[in-house]
Order: structure tokens, then C-alpha cells, then sequence
């Protein structure tokens, strides 16, 4: 019998050999537009700061009606639920902004919504259709007189 014994340590778990998965919210902060992946019952399960910004909310846990108080856009996640890819340009009426909704599914009964807000160049389209309309209506203003005309109106001139 020795007179020493060799304490013995448990064994150490192995680290894992393959690297975890980045978390669902870690995916949607790196999309570039408000995104959030919807579940039955279109409740959102997770959503990036950039919806919770567009939305003035938390968003996680309510229902996209809720959410934006609009039924179009709860039409269109319901559809991608349902398996079918969704893209619309609607208005959020709580909000007053536009945006164009893409509705994508995805494995396991949920589904991808992405917004991007149009409201800053629906504005912008709409002053330039009004500028252009307001310039036309004064034709003989918009461009300077051909040349001749403009030696006819000097000679006629008072000096």
C-alpha cells in the first residue's frame, strides 16, 4: 500500500468544438432596416432598436396590429406565416409614415418583417411633382426669348 495517494480531479467538460450560434437578436441588430421575426398569432418574438424606434415602442410580445395599428400589414405577416412572401408600400396610421413592408417565412412557423421608411422621399417626390407642375403653368417665363425677339424687343425699346 503506498503511502501516498494521488488526489484524482474530476474531469473537465470539453469546450465545444463547433461555435455557438449568434442569438436571434444579435442577427436582426445587424440588418440595416427595422426587422423583426414574427410567430403565430403574428406576435413579435424579437426586433432590432431600429423597429422599436419607427414603431415609438417595445415590440416584442405584442401583436403586429398592435404594434402599428394597421390591418394591411397584419394581412401581409399572417401570409407569411402562412408560407407565402409578402411586399407592399402601405401607410402605418398610428405612426402617419410610409413604408414598404417585406414579409418573408421562415423554418419552424415564424416569419421575417423588414420596414423600410418611405416618408422622407414620398415627400420629396411630391415637392418635386409640385414644382415642375407650378413651373409649367408660366410657359413664356420658364426660357428666355429665341434671339431674334429679343433684338426685336431692344430696337423697339424706348432710349
Amino acid at each position: 500500500m503506498p503511502l501516498f495517494r494521488r488526489a484524482v480531479s474530476p474531469p473537465q467538460p470539453a469546450a465545444p468544438a463547433v461555435a455557438t450560434e449568434p442569438s436571434l437578436q444579435t442577427i436582426l441588430e445587424a440588418f440595416p432596416q427595422p426587422a423583426g421575426v414574427l410567430e403565430m398569432g403574428c406576435r413579435f418574438v424579437a426586433s432590432n432598436a431600429m423597429l422599436d424606434d419607427l414603431l415609438h415602442g417595445r415590440t416584442v410580445g405584442r401583436t403586429v396590429l398592435q404594434a402599428t395599428r394597421s390591418d394591411e400589414l397584419n394581412d401581409a405577416a399572417a401570409r407569411a406565416l402562412g408560407g407565402w412572401a409578402e411586399r407592399r408600400e402601405l401607410t402605418l396610421p398610428a405612426e402617419g409614415k410610409t413604408v414598404q413592408a417585406v414579409a418573408s417565412p421562415l423554418p419552424h412557423g415564424r416569419a421575417l418583417l423588414v420596414l423600410r421608411d418611405l416618408t422622407a422621399s414620398k415627400r420629396a417626390e411630391t415637392v418635386r411633382r409640385d414644382f415642375i407642375a407650378n413651373a409649367s403653368r408660366w410657359g413664356p417665363m420658364r426660357s428666355p426669348p429665341p434671339a431674334p425677339a429679343r433684338w426685336n424687343w431692344c430696337a423697339s425699346a424706348p432710349r
